[in-house]
């Protein structure tokens, strides 16, 4: 098991903070390639995307948890084949929820409320499976696959005798080894003051709801050992934490003025959130609990090699990412030319990413970018 480590227990700095000005960093943008997904029927007809992964081919996988099936399409987005379907049997999914590729070619499905994962072999055929049990699972799964071949299996444990709402359940990693054979436990440094996470709900008798705009802990996985944190996401400024040991790797940070909430906008939460606090009987809720300044960052994600995503907000209707190395300095501006959801790990091979995104009337598309580095 690897135990826990506190941002403060940091030993060792591999590289220092790294605050570069906007006007001497490179601007790259994505281009859009191919996009599938629309309103018209279909296996491109998509509901509620869970998950996509590329495999060695080249073949896109789609998880379609609306229907708990798999589309697989080619380069050029044309549809191969759809396995897959509710059930229990071998081959079949109760709650899908993510898609992970392991070197080898095959393609793993979580499962967590049949406490397994589902393993395809590059054609479709069913390769086998992987008992995972588990207290509760999220939305979207967030594991994945290691440079060695080892799966990452995130689960639930449930604290039957909690001391407080944020020590109700924590989630933690399974990692089998390469033959899935046997797993250990992993469990992450922590990202954040305890509690933050529950001071961005209010609370009452009949519910809860995230206040909007609020700061929080942000925090990304490096299957190869590192874990990517900022603290908080009023400030722009995160470490990347090994897993193995207590020691900060490097440090990153962007000095950038805050992007004020629009007053028409923020009254329109305001009046949402009241109108929800009523109904719940929520204990202690003012409006003034509402922030006048948007967070600095929105997400974090990671890519093949290893680099940064950072999400930026941004006072325009554009979505920009800040791209960092491994060592936390920065490379380029990216432009993307649409928002993507935060909470949906973007699919990174090379100089591709695929994203999922909302089109039109919010039905789910995958499109496919090609990263253009400019001058």
């Amino acid at each position: 098991t690897v135990r826990t480590l506190l941002l403060g227990a940091a030993v060792f700095i591999a590289a220092c903070s790294n605050a570069t000005g906007p006007a001497a960093t490179p601007r790259w943008r994505l281009v859009e390639e191919a996009r599938i997904g629309g309103k018209d029927e279909g296996p491109a007809s998509f509901a509620d995307v869970r998950g996509i992964v590329v495999d060695a081919r080249g073949q896109l996988w789609v998880l379609e948890a609306g229907s708990q099936e798999i589309r697989v399409f080619d380069s050029t987005g044309r549809h191969l084949w759809t396995l897959g379907r509710r059930g229990k049997g071998p081959g079949e999914f109760e709650y899908a929820n993510g898609l992970t590729a392991t070197p080898d070619g095959t393609v793993w499905v979580d499962d967590p409320r049949n406490s397994r994962m589902t393993g395809f072999s590059l054609d479709g055929a069913f390769a086998g499976q992987i008992n995972a049990p588990t207290s509760g699972y999220p939305y979207v799964a967030a594991g994945g696959t290691d440079s060695l071949g080892r799966i990452w299996n995130d689960f639930i444990t449930v604290n039957p005798k909690p001391t407080s709402d944020e020590d109700r359940s924590s989630r933690r990693f399974r990692r089998f080894t390469v033959d899935r054979t046997r797993a250990d436990t992993v469990d992450l440094p922590q990202c954040g003051g305890r509690g933050d996470r529950v001071r961005s709900f209010i609370r009452g008798p009949g519910g809860a709801m995230t206040i909007p705009f609020l700061p929080a802990p942000i925090s990304a996985l490096d299957f190869n050992g590192r874990l990517v944190c900022i603290p908080s996401s009023d400030r722009y400024e995160g470490f990347i934490l090994a897993l193995d040991r207590p020691d900060t790797l490097a440090r990153f940070r962007r000095d950038l003025n805050p992007v004020p909430i629009p007053a028409a906008e923020r009254d329109k939460e305001i009046k949402r959130l009241t109108e929800f606090a009523t109904q719940i009987k929520a204990v202690g809720y003012s409006p003034s609990l509402v922030p006048t300044v948007r967070p600095a960052v929105e997400g974090i994600q990671i890519d093949d090699r290893g680099r940064l995503w950072v999400q930026r907000v941004t006072a325009a209707s554009t979505t920009e990412f800040d791209l960092f190395d491994q060592r936390g300095a920065l490379v380029a501006v990216v432009e993307c030319p649409f928002k993507p959801p935060t909470y949906f790990r973007p699919f990174f091979k090379g100089d591709r990413v695929w994203f999922i995104v909302a089109g039109e009337d919010d039905v789910p598309q995958v499109v496919r970018t090609r990263l253009v580095t400019q001058p």
